[in-house]
């Protein structure tokens, strides 16, 4: 009898995971506008066809019809893709508990080493291929799936024992096509409602299309996707309630997607690559960079012939777009591809915003480098603040502000655009929701944002040991601010916080420090720096480090990392900044800057949130009686810091004087109340000064002016970090049920 190659009792993961094939090469080739690998912008229709095959095995049984939309908004059963370099592919064999592994190859000279790898994972991957594959991507359908998967299984059957292969192959045999019903309108089809389309297709509604979307008024796009926005928020709410959302915390439920370019302007002198001469070159970049809505006005024969190549000697042919309308046209299919991807995993909701909020830049710029002069004005800065607030106000649509009344979950920001300032009711949206953000530049890193990441289930023991990474001597001024708030705030979590606190003056020891440490949060106090046309830097005593460069050398990243240092996604820079750099090496939560960050501000942020840490998470797990997410933690230390910075400024500018039990229940008010907190706080704060509204609100945001929580952005995925303890997960899966317990997420 022939020995199986796995003679072990473990486990087949049913996830099914898909493989985009992209050239091996050097990783800066990418496109020229937004970064994105050009093989991805030429595939882009492989996400679509992507996002409708099940997340695992178990999707299609009619057992599952019903809780696949609930699964998703819990975090679970998302749309497993993955970018994959041909080396990276084929230097070892796949594994054999994971054999749902489907590979898209549109590279024929690839398929020789791909099926060399297949045959060396004894055949178990599935190739995805025109000529040479196991299917044509014409021919894959319901039937073709399941007809491979259970192929699959007789394959595995033969060379290891798993417990859980027997359940599978019954599982894959009940598979039924889900059923389908019709929404109560039809649309028009665009990119601007694609992600919602292919959300609703996970709660089981039919394409509600009726022919492309056409028309010049803003409001023919802004309907469709206010219409299919509020659908998903109402069929979120219909389903809300489920268990897995004890452990399982609901995924952000408003997605703000605005795409971006890099700065246009340094292509304007290019000519000769895109073959396109100077004026028509400099008038297509001032049409890109000009777009106001969700189309291109054309208003001139000139920047018609800028956009579109218009054949002289052939009058019966069609004008084609030029290169630069090509590729254009190619990012914005992919990010919009990615973004359905991303919806349709979570059930969100996808608003699409219009490009003239890329056009905000200029102000931000403006109250950028007021922050970052020497002595910034508060009266000065709220005045150019709400400049800001006005411009963003002004470019955000209206219309779509009754899409936040319908939903307190999680906002997304897809965007480079500072949404996180728009004006909600006289504050901004950072400090009323729980937000974080993906940046849309460099592309090639939008997209490893938006693709799947796998949750992290920590506990609050697993918080506890926290890095703390110095650039600066003990005896520097800005490193004594660290210092004596530690040991203010340290007497409070003295003996549960374990903290690791190394200084480092080069490279080679920010490296070992990192790959050192085997906790989950980082640290870094120092300086930081983001110099025009540059990369962004911190600084080490006297030698600056470039984040990005550290790929390769860092071997584990916390998952978390806050950045107690100076324009660490600085505002008017470019996306090559510090916070990005952290993002690209695999932190899941980086919280970044916009502009200087006053030391002792810094100081006291960062040990309030150690004692939250401390205090804070196993109190609020045992009084909510759920899973928090790490998003849900910073939102609320935000909102405390706000409500803490707002108070101190009435205090100081004897408006109002507030007793400690006051001062503390205000505090609590806005940091505990949720999405609601910070306005009953403002309310109660209100009648205690006795103000008028205008002058009242007028305070309020020279306060927030003051305060550095308007200057920190949450990126990344934050949302996929969840804390509970660990009774709490096994009393959910149940305490027999090994099996459950072994397939959910590691617990550290």
């Amino acid at each position: 009898m022939t020995s199986k190659l796995l003679d072990s009792d473990v486990l087949v993961d049913p996830t099914v995971r898909s493989l985009v094939l992209v050239p091996d090469g050097d990783p800066f080739q990418a496109t020229p506008f937004q970064g994105f690998a050009w093989s991805l912008c030429g595939n882009s229709h492989i996400l679509r066809t992507i996002r409708n095959i099940p997340a695992d095995v178990l999707q299609f049984t009619p057992a599952m019809h019903k809780v696949t939309a609930p699964r998703r908004m819990a975090g679970e059963a998302a749309v497993a893709w993955y970018g994959q370099s041909l080396a990276a592919l084929t230097t070892y064999p796949n594994p054999l508990m994971a054999p749902f592994t489907l590979v898209f190859v549109n590279d024929a000279d690839a398929l020789g080493p791909i099926n060399d790898w297949k045959r060396r994972s004894l055949n178990l991957p599935t190739i995805i291929a025109e000529e040479g594959g196991d299917i044509e991507p014409s021919s894959l359908s319901f039937d073709s799936l399941k007809r491979r998967f259970l192929e699959i299984c007789d394959v595995i059957s033969e060379n290891g024992n798993f417990r859980n292969l027997p359940a599978l192959r019954e599982a894959i045999k009940t598979w039924e096509v889900p059923p389908r019903t019709a929404l109560p309108f039809e649309i028009g089809g665009h990119a601007v409602v694609a992600p919602n389309i292919a959300t609703l297709d996970v709660f089981g509604y039919d394409d509600p299309t009726n022919g492309p979307l056409h028309g010049r008024d803003e409001s023919v796009y802004i309907k469709p996707i206010i219409e299919t926005s509020s659908k998903i928020l109402e069929e979120r709410e219909r389903i809300s309630g489920f268990e897995a959302e004890k452990i399982f915390a609901r995924t952000p439920a408003i997605n703000l997607y605005c795409p971006s370019t890099y700065d246009l302007k340094m292509y304007r002198s290019m000519g000769d690559l895109f073959g396109i001469e100077g004026g028509r070159l400099h008038a297509a970049f001032n049409i890109l960079s000009r777009q106001d809505g969700y189309r291109f006005e054309l208003t001139s024969q000139q920047q018609l012939t800028a956009l579109l190549d218009i054949p002289d000697d052939d009058a019966q042919a069609l004008p084609q777009p030029s290169l630069i309308m090509q590729i254009r046209q190619r990012e914005l299919w992919l990010g919009t591809e990615a973004v359905a991807c991303l919806s349709s995993s979570e059930v969100g909701a996808v608003v699409r915003l219009p490009n003239r909020l890329n056009r905000t830049s200029g102000v931000v710029r403006q109250f950028a480098q007021h922050m970052r002069s020497e002595r910034p004005k508060l009266a000065k800065g709220q005045k150019i603040f709400s400049r800001v607030q006005k411009a963003i106000a002004k470019s955000f649509p209206s219309e779509f502000q009754i899409l936040f009344q319908q939903s307190d979950d999680p906002v997304r920001i897809i965007a480079d655009a500072h949404l996180e300032w728009l004006d909600m009711d006289g504050l901004p949206l950072c400090l009323v929701r729980e937000t974080c953000r993906i940046p849309t530049t460099p592309g090639n890193l939008f997209i490893d944002q938006v693709a799947v990441h796998p949750k992290i289930l920590l506990t609050p023991k697993s918080l506890t040991k926290v890095l703390v990474i110095s650039g600066l001597e003990e005896e520097d001024l800005i490193g004594k601010q660290f210092s004596q708030a530690f040991e203010v705030f340290g007497k409070e979590w003295a003996g549960k916080i374990e903290l690791v606190i190394r200084r480092v003056f080069n490279r080679k020891d920010l490296v070992d420090a990192i790959n050192d440490f085997d906790g989950n949060i980082l640290f870094f106090d120092g300086h930081g720096s983001h110099k025009p046309d540059s990369a962004g830097v911190i600084w080490l005593k006297n030698e600056s480090v470039n984040i990005w460069d550290l790929k390769g050398d860092i071997q584990r990243l916390p998952p978390i990392v806050i950045l107690s240092a100076c324009d660490t996604h600085a505002a008017d820079r470019n996306h090559a900044t510090v916070a990005n750099g952290f993002l690209s090496l695999g932190a899941l939560s980086v919280l970044g800057t916009v502009f200087p960050l006053h030391a002792s501000h810094a100081a006291v942020f960062a040990a309030r949130l150690i004692y939250r840490i401390s205090d804070y998470i196993p109190a609020a797990i045992k009084m909510y009686g759920r899973s928090l997410t790490w998003l849900e933690v910073v939102a609320g230390m935000l909102r405390r810091q706000a409500a803490t910075d707002i108070l101190r400024y009435f205090e100081d500018k004897n408006i109002s004087k507030i007793d400690l039990q006051n001062h503390t229940k205000l505090v609590q008010t806005a940091d505990l109340g949720g999405a609601g907190g910070l306005y009953e706080f403002r309310k109660k704060l209100r009648e205690i000064s006795g103000l008028g509204k205008f002058q009242f609100n007028s305070h309020i945001t020279k306060a927030l002016v003051g305060s550095s929580t308007i200057n920190y952005l949450h990126l990344g995925r934050p949302e996929r970090i969840i804390i509970n303890t660990e009774e709490n997960v096994r009393e959910f899966w149940g305490a027999d049920n090994g099996e459950a317990i072994e397939q959910s997420s590691p617990i550290p």
